[in-house]
This record gives C-alpha cells, structure tokens and sequence, in this order.
C-alpha cells in the first residue's frame, strides 16, 4: 500500500492478484483497483482462476501479487498479470523468500516471459520483486 501510495499515479489502474480480503482495495479506496481471488470473501472480490483474469488485455498499469505465488503454476499467473498489462506496466511481488529456491531462477523465468526486472531487494523474511513488462510475452502452459 505504501509503494503504490508513494510512487503509483493516482489514476494507475490496480490489479490485486491473490488479494485475499482485497485490502488494496479497502485502503486504497480511491483509486481503481481490481481485486481477484479464487474465493469471493466480500463484495471487492471477483472470483476466479489468476490465470484467466476477466479483464481485456492491455487494461493494468501495475499488477500485485502479494503472496500469492503459491502452488506450481504461479508462472500462469504471471503469464497473465503481463497479459492485463499495458506496455511499460508495473508487476510487484512481495513473497515468503523462502517460497522459493533460487530467486535468480525466478526472475529469470519473469524476464522470459516479456518483463525486465527493475527491483529485488530482500528483507529478512520477505522479498519484493518489481519488473516491467518489456515486450510480448509468451504463454506458459
């Protein structure tokens, strides 16, 4: 919430991937933000698979996955997130460090799919991972 605050335009248009109770979305209420979950807990949230978001491509400037890179298809998910995006858009990930195990093969495997890595910086328990979609991507599958 502090990042987009800070450093995202008023006007960006927010999807909040894995959004749980979709708090970007109750702290930051004036502002667009698209929160989808596989579980609708409340109103903000639209259910369904992070791999098929129901939004048109090209309709996000900035992506958040805030733990919720959990399972083995995560690449799906940020397939899709570069999807949503517009050129130049923002993907941010905070996750559990440990959740995987070499970082370096990770964002690799993002700037395979049309992302550029602009930020890693780690903490003691999570790390924040931030890349902007560069190109094209490819599908995972």
């Amino acid at each position: 919430v502090a990042w987009l605050q800070r450093e995202v335009p008023r006007d960006a248009v927010v999807g909040d991937f894995g959004c749980g109770e979709a708090r970007l979305a109750a702290q930051l209420p004036d502002r667009t933000v698209h929160s989808f979950d596989l579980v609708a807990i409340n109103e903000r949230v639209t259910p369904c698979n992070l791999a098929d978001v129901p939004l048109p491509d090209g309709s996000l400037d900035v992506v958040v996955f805030c733990l919720a890179l959990m399972g083995t298809d995560w690449p799906a998910f940020v397939a899709e997130a570069h999807r949503c995006l517009r050129p130049g858009g923002t993907c941010h990930i905070v996750e559990v460090e440990s959740r995987f195990e070499s970082l370096r093969a990770v964002a690799a495997q993002i700037e395979a799919m049309g992302f550029t890595k602009v930020l890693q910086r780690p903490g003691s328990f999570f790390v924040e991972l931030r890349f902007r979609k560069a190109r094209a991507g490819r599908r995972t599958g």
